[in-house]
């Protein structure tokens, strides 16, 4: 069973990332994830529109979650 902390959810787009199809937001999406993974885990939630980024290093307890209409995009 799967505690309370775990549970909880993060928009990257809190976190500075653009749905521009142009900006690269690795540095945003990984920002999304260590926070979650300080706290004890939980899901980094992608919204609609279309996202570019480089590599990036999912944690322990970490999940992701992509919303209708959203594209995690690699970087070219």
């Amino acid at each position: 069973m799967a505690d309370a902390e775990s549970s909880a959810e993060a928009l990257i787009t809190e976190f500075g990332a653009r749905p521009d199809g142009a900006t690269v937001n690795t540095t945003a999406i990984q920002a999304t994830i260590d926070h979650l993974a300080s706290r004890r885990g939980g899901t980094v939630v992608i919204p609609q529109g279309t996202f570019v980024s480089g590599a990036l290093f999912f944690k322990p307890q970490v999940n992701l979650h992509l919303r209708a209409g959203a594209v995690l995009q690699c970087a070219p």
